[in-house]
C-alpha cells in the first residue's frame, strides 16, 4: 500500500521484504507536535512489546532488516535444530527475533503484546472466541508468552507475568 496519513498519528506504508513476509512502516507524528500520540510505548500494557519473524531464508532477513533499519543482531539462540533464534536489536535493545520458518505456511511477522497477566488474557481470549495456538511458554527474563488467534483466524502473541 502507498504511502497515506493517519490524522494526529503519522504517515505509514504496507511492505513485504524480499521473502514476502508484509509489515507496515511508520513515521510517527514528532511528539512536540500536539497532540501526543501514545502508540509507541512497547512497554506499556496493551501495546507492541516484540516482534518476530518466520521466514525461508532468516540471514537474508537480518541482512535486508539492517540494511532498511539499520537493525543489529544480538545474541543467537539454539532452537534444537531448526536454525536457531537470532535476536534482533534497535539501538542497543532487544526487540525482536528472527527464525527459520518450519511448517508454518509462509513469511510472516508475529507481534506480541504487554499484558499483565498470561494467564487471565488468555480466559479472556478463550471467552471472546479465540483459539490458544501456544504457550503460556516461559521466556528468557522471566515472563510468559503465549500465541492466539482471533475468531477471523488472526493471529497474535502476549507476553506477560503469570
Amino acid at each position: 500500500m502507498e504511502p497515506s496519513d493517519i490524522p494526529d498519528t503519522g504517515r505509514f506504508a504496507v511492505v513485504a521484504d524480499p521473502q514476502g513476509a508484509v509489515f507496515s512502516i511508520m513515521a510517527p507524528r514528532p511528539p512536540e507536535e500536539p497532540p501526543n500520540s501514545r502508540a509507541f510505548e512497547p512497554e506499556r500494557i496493551g501495546h507492541g512489546s516484540w516482534h518476530e519473524l518466520t521466514t525461508t531464508d532468516p540471514e537474508a532477513a537480518v541482512a535486508f532488516y539492517a540494511s532498511v533499519f539499520g537493525w543489529n543482531t544480538g545474541e543467537k539462540l539454539e532452537m534444537g535444530g531448526s536454525g536457531g533464534y537470532q535476536i534482533v536489536e534497535i539501538d542497543g535493545q532487544a526487540a525482536g527475533g528472527i527464525m527459520q520458518l518450519g511448517g508454518r505456511e509462509g513469511p510472516a511477522w508475529l507481534s506480541y503484546f504487554t499484558v499483565p497477566s498470561v494467564d487471565d488474557a488468555l480466559g479472556r481470549a478463550r471467552s471472546a472466541g479465540g483459539r490458544i495456538v501456544t504457550g503460556p511458554n516461559e521466556a528468557p527474563g522471566g515472563i510468559f508468552t503465549a500465541v492466539i488467534t482471533d475468531p477471523q483466524g488472526a493471529a497474535f502473541g502476549i507476553s506477560g507475568g503469570r
